[in-house]
């Protein structure tokens, strides 16, 4: 995110950074409880774009530390950017998120944020209404959602709880079914 500032994009990134992320952390912290990596969590690039980049080229491209030598007491890491994509970013659009790194359990252990820069909106001060900030807050959390396995591209990797087993065999396989409302 950091990379991404100008003197145009400063206030929203401040506001993203002091207000957003530390609120969105907060609230993941406190309603999650997982079973913590042990030593480093490392990256495998075989599962990022391109060979470098979470989530998508127009998003963070993973530090190499990541990718040699990993991050110790780490249980998710997650890479928070600022690109106006005009693929990702339309104009109610405030963010997309994405996992792209799993564990040996299928868990995300790293995702991406993107930040659509353009849709917020902030007063000349460099903050907004609290209803505003609030709902900046809960678009965040949905996102990172999104990236903890909330979303139809983790669906396949979730674990039968009673067996302790993939609820969806390995290798996957790509089968067309009709919804009850006829889409297919």
């Amino acid at each position: 995110l950091e990379s991404q500032r100008t003197a145009t994009t400063g206030a929203q990134i401040d506001f993203i950074e002091n207000e957003i992320l530390p609120r969105m952390s907060r609230f993941w912290s406190e309603t999650l409880s997982v079973v913590p990596v042990e030593d480093k969590l490392i990256l495998s690039t075989a599962e990022l774009a391109n060979r470098r980049y979470c989530g998508d080229s127009e998003f963070t491209e993973v530090p190499a530390e990541h990718l040699a030598d990993g991050e110790a007491d780490t249980d998710l890491l997650l890479y928070v950017s600022g690109t106006p994509s005009s693929r990702f970013c339309g104009p109610s659009t405030l963010a997309v998120a994405v996992a792209c790194n799993f564990d040996s359990y299928d868990r995300p252990i790293a995702g991406a944020i993107n930040f659509c820069l353009d849709q917020l909106e902030l007063d000349d001060a460099g903050t907004a209404h609290p209803a505003i900030i609030d709902d900046n807050v809960d678009v965040a959390i949905h996102e990172a959602a999104h990236v903890l396995g909330m979303s139809s591209n983790s669906y396949r990797y979730y674990w039968n709880p009673e067996t302790g087993e993939p609820r969806t065999d390995r290798s996957f396989r790509s089968t067309t079914v009709t919804c009850v409302d006829g889409v297919q």
